[in-house]
């Protein structure tokens, strides 16, 4: 029931033109600054989630400070925060995992 809500909630964020895929974020310091600047880039707005495939200490301290962004790991995503993010950001590798272990 869980992977059915989560296709679901996932399909009406595609519809929506709601996620975004890229490679990484390529953030080379814990810097929020950096990451604003690359959530800018991606013309990311509002409420954002990002899907890493892992672990990654230099992104979450630097998304930390940023009250709109949520990063969660791609084997530990829930419905309620995919349905309350206005842009889904997913790393390339996350897919991948994501495809592992909802399939």
């Amino acid at each position: 029931m869980k992977r059915l809500a989560l296709r679901g909630a996932l399909t009406a964020k595609f519809g929506d033109e709601a996620i975004k895929v890229i490679d990484a974020f390529g953030i080379d310091a814990i810097k929020t600054r950096e990451l604003v600047n690359v959530l800018g880039a991606l013309e990311a707005r509002g409420r954002v989630l990002v899907i890493a495939p892992g672990r990654d200490e230099k992104l979450e301290l630097s998304a930390r400070n940023l009250p709109t962004v949520e990063i969660l790991l791609a084997d530990s995503l829930n419905v309620v925060d995919l349905l309350k993010a206005d842009l889904v950001l997913i790393e390339q590798p996350a897919l991948a995992r994501m495809e592992e272990v909802y399939s």
